[in-house]
Parts: C-alpha cells; structure tokens; sequence
C-alpha cells in the first residue's frame, strides 16, 4: 500500500451478512490476549460489534472492551459506487452516496476569486465564534458551496456543519443541505490542484448515467 493509502476490506454485503460471534487468541512470550467478538444487526444500514478482550500479562488478568457502529453496504454499493483512479501521478477515491439532511450555519456572498481568502477566513472566523458564544462547537470541517463560476462574482456560501439548532444573527443563516444522492471525491493537496479531481467527478457522474443539480460543495 502507497504511503497515506487507505486499505478498504469487505469481508460480507449487507445481502450475506448475519448476526455472528467467535474467539480468536493471540499470544507471545509474556502476554495471552483472547478476544470475544459479536456483531449483531441493529438497523437496515448498521450492525454493531462488541468486542471483549481477556488480557494475561505477567501472571495478572484485565478485562477490556469496545463497542463499534458500522455499516452494511450491498454489493452494487460496493461494486458500483465506489471507483478508484490514478492518472497524471495524481490518485482519486470517487464516490457516490446518500447522504442525511444537515443542518448548518453559513453565510451566503458575492465575491471574486481573488479575494475569497480574505472572504472564507473573515466569514469562518465569524461563524465559529458565535457557534461558540451559543455553548456549542462545529461538527465537522469547514465547507464552501459555489454556485455559479463566474470567476469575478463567485455567489458562494460558506458555513459549518452544526449538531443542535441554532438560530442565526445578521448574516449567518440557519440552513440544511438536503438529503439525497451525491457524488463526492477526495482530493489531497492544495487548494489550486483541485481542477483535475472536479474533471474526474464530472466524469464519473456522466459515466453513471447520472446529472448534477445544486450546488458544488468543497
């Protein structure tokens, strides 16, 4: 695997998968490790597994244990949706998938790209700190969404991601991204690079037989 890489292993689709459990031991001059692990479907798209780890070391035994939330994919997500390209010393990871409503606070503006690192580090700088001064904190990256691509008049919004409903002030605007089908791709690297991955996620929606509607999201 390339340094960074990422290694992705599906051992059952969501069609073969049933609730299961076993015993596995590992061990070593002075540590016994037996593990306990049962994984039982909670919903259509998750199952959880429980694992209880019985752990010998010098003559003393502890006892641990973790509980994990995963998903169950079918097999045309697996195969149909996930898609994987190398090209011009560059790597692409694209995908399609469905996405929950979310709600988030942001700030809707007009600008040109010469000036949106002036723009996106005011406006982040502002919506984070009332999100703060409400008690609580984003949950997840930073997003901008373009909607047009008139480079001189770029009408973006830019916001963060947000748990519990906050109302909003002045600019920033109480909004959901809707819930739906999305293509999504994964880009490492500055932010000037990122031209070819949106020829490839244009690409990859054609050669889906899809259409893109809405707004870009990076």
């Amino acid at each position: 695997m390339k340094p960074d890489g990422v290694l992705l292993v599906a051992t059952h689709t969501k069609e073969e998968f049933r609730n299961n459990n076993f015993a596995y031991t590992v061990e070593d001059e002075s540590i016994h490790i037996t593990v306990l692990e049962n994984n039982h479907i909670v919903s259509d798209r998750t199952y959880e597994s429980t694992m209880i780890y019985l752990i010998w070391q010098d003559g003393e035994l502890s006892i641990e244990h973790e509980v994990h939330t995963l998903g169950l994919f079918s097999y045309d997500q697996w195969i149909i949706k996930l898609y994987f390209i190398e090209e011009d010393n560059m790597s692409y990871l694209l995908q399609i998938v469905e996405t929950e409503e979310q709600q988030v606070l942001s700030v809707k503006t007009t600008t040109s790209v010469s000036n949106m690192p002036n723009v996106v580090g005011r406006i982040y700088g502002l919506i984070v700190n009332y999100i703060v001064e409400k008690g609580e904190e984003p949950i997840g990256p930073a997003f901008i969404a373009y909607y047009n691509m008139d480079m001189e008049n770029l009408f973006v919004e830019i916001g963060f991601p947000i748990a519990k409903k906050i109302e909003g002030k002045d600019d920033i605007v109480l909004r959901y991204i809707p819930a739906g089908r999305k293509a999504t791709g994964f880009h490492k690297g500055s932010y000037g690079e990122i031209g070819p991955l949106y020829e490839q996620l244009t690409r990859f929606i054609s050669e889906k037989d899809y259409e893109p509607t809405g707004a870009v999201f990076y």
